[in-house]
């Protein structure tokens, strides 16, 4: 049966809605802003829930939008007893042949996003290139009965750079940064690296975090000395992981066994032992190891101690967890 092709890009082919297409689908023509300071969104101190945005310049889908002043948006009151999540966008609509910005208002939750489909969801944000493309510029917090929005409800979601090498000021909602597969965007407030598998946002740089520790009384229960490591908001994926503690140790049994333990919230991922030769009131040890997991969900790692007995103490000075992402 013979293939019936429909192309966009020959000469007298292409209309508006064809080029959006071609521009999303060949890539490096989904969204972005021209610098960090185009259309950024900040909070007005001076009016309730209202946040402003700045004149500049950023392209979607093949089409550039230059704006020369500053627009305000106001958000609807929260009158419930939670939080509310709501998106600040720059809607490209092709129907109307405009761009407007818009406050699409969530729940608990930011809107959903609608990838697929020829139907324009209002209470959504659509990204249809060539119908509809809502392009996410932050996520505001509207909390219960609150007036004024403060800088800490505002965060950023716009991605400016290549295409390729993104950039944003605060990954925290990530998600709504529409990209290319194996795209990279780097968070310039931590420094933190991340890539695009097409499904999820997973980690492309090395992470870590170092702790101090205390004194902790050795039980046959895993226990986190107050100060350990922890390596917080870890993105799904497979990570290479080493771990590392000092111990000054106070045991009155020889051979005693102690146990290092990495910690996927509440969960033992993996387990490394050294055991104490002799008894002794200055015993001092350090211990590191290497393994291998798989997070299928953001989650939190830390550190914890156990013993193969009760009696002693030991202290923890410094701890480490390191983890390189395998792609």
């Amino acid at each position: 049966m013979a293939v019936t092709h429909n192309p966009a890009g020959f000469t007298g082919t292409v209309d508006q809605v064809d080029e959006a297409r071609r521009f999303a689908v060949g890539g490096g023509g989904r969204f972005r802003v021209n610098s960090s300071t185009d259309w950024a969104v900040t909070a007005d101190g001076a009016t309730a829930r209202t946040v402003n945005i700045a004149a500049g310049m950023a392209a979607a889908c093949g089409v550039v939008d230059i704006t020369t002043a500053t627009e305000s948006l106001t958000f609807a009151a929260n009158v419930g007893g939670s939080d509310r999540f709501d998106a600040v966008v720059a809607t490209f609509d092709w129907t109307g042949l405009t761009i407007t910005f818009q406050v699409i208002q969530g729940t608990t939750v930011p809107p959903v996003v609608v990838r697929t489909g020829s139907v324009v969801d209002g209470t959504k944000i659509n990204w249809l290139p060539g119908l509809r493309y809502d392009a996410v510029l932050a996520i505001i917090r509207v909390r219960p009965s609150v007036s004024l929005l403060a800088p800490a409800d505002l965060y950023d979601s716009r991605p400016w750079g290549s295409w390729s090498r993104l950039s944003v000021t605060t990954a925290t909602y990530r998600d709504f940064i529409d990209a290319d597969i194996n795209a990279t965007m780097r968070e310039s407030s931590t420094g933190t690296s991340y890539w695009w598998n097409g499904t999820a946002w997973g980690l492309a740089s090395t992470a870590y975090a170092d702790g101090t520790g205390t004194s902790l009384t050795l039980t046959t229960t895993p226990t986190a000395p107050s100060g350990v490591a922890t390596l917080t908001s870890l993105p799904a994926g497979t990570y290479d992981v080493d771990i590392h503690a000092y111990f000054a140790l106070s045991v009155s049994t020889a051979g005693r066994q102690i146990n290092l333990h990495l910690y996927s919230g509440s969960t033992s991922v993996y387990t490394t032992s050294f055991a104490v030769p002799t008894a002794s009131t200055t015993a001092s040890r350090n211990h590191a190891d290497f393994t291998r997991i798989t997070l299928a969900a953001p989650a939190t790692l830390t550190l914890r101690v156990s013993a193969d007995g009760t009696g002693g103490t030991q202290a923890v000075s410094t701890n480490s967890i390191r983890v390189v992402p395998v792609r």
